[in-house]
């Protein structure tokens, strides 16, 4: 909502199209062809993909009076004879 009004800002500067236009996927999704040369590509990628067990450790530091500070977050592959052990 913009101050001078009671009316929501429709984009970038209160004005202006959406900041999404319809048709655009959201980010992540993968994008389609519409002559499907990505069908075989999808199927063999799928194939490759395997599970990695992953040590994640959190580090939180906390200083009194201080700001807060986001934890710390280390990931590291681990072997899966370490994983079953």
């Amino acid at each position: 909502m913009s101050r001078e009004t009671d009316t929501p800002s429709s984009g970038p500067n209160g004005r202006g199209g959406a900041a999404y236009p319809s048709g655009t996927p959201p980010y992540g999704t993968p994008m389609a062809s519409d002559d499907g040369a990505d069908a075989g590509r999808s199927g063999a990628r799928s194939e490759e993909r395997k599970t990695e067990t992953t040590l994640t450790t959190r580090i939180r530091i906390n200083i009194p009076g201080s700001r807060p500070i986001p934890p710390v977050v280390v990931r590291k592959p681990v072997d899966d004879a370490e994983a079953a052990g």
